[in-house]
């Protein structure tokens, strides 16, 4: 990573939005986050910046959302089972 480092501001007036200041952002993620929102996506950088922060949420959600629905299909099992189990080193019974 470059040592290089600028900070990054985003204002948006009159909306009541949030104005978010990111001081000392590394140059090559700087430059990363330009490139990718004119050149790929067509975007202001405050627009790619919202993107990704959005998407990482939703990801996010999606991720508990599979954790939580596979813990509900494992099967429950004894308090001995679960000891058996240990005891083997979590090897399969």
């Amino acid at each position: 990573m470059s040592s290089s480092r600028r900070a990054c501001q985003s204002k948006r007036a009159g909306n009541g939005g949030l104005t978010v200041t990111t001081p000392d952002i590394p140059e090559d993620w700087a430059s990363r986050l330009e490139s990718c929102a004119q050149q790929q996506h067509g975007r202001s950088v405050e627009q790619e910046a919202l993107r990704l922060i959005e998407g990482g949420v939703t990801d996010r959600e999606e991720i508990f959302r599979r954790i939580r629905q596979r813990w509900n299909e494992l099967p429950l099992v004894s308090p001995a089972e679960a000891a058996t189990w240990i005891e083997r080193g979590g090897s399969e019974p």
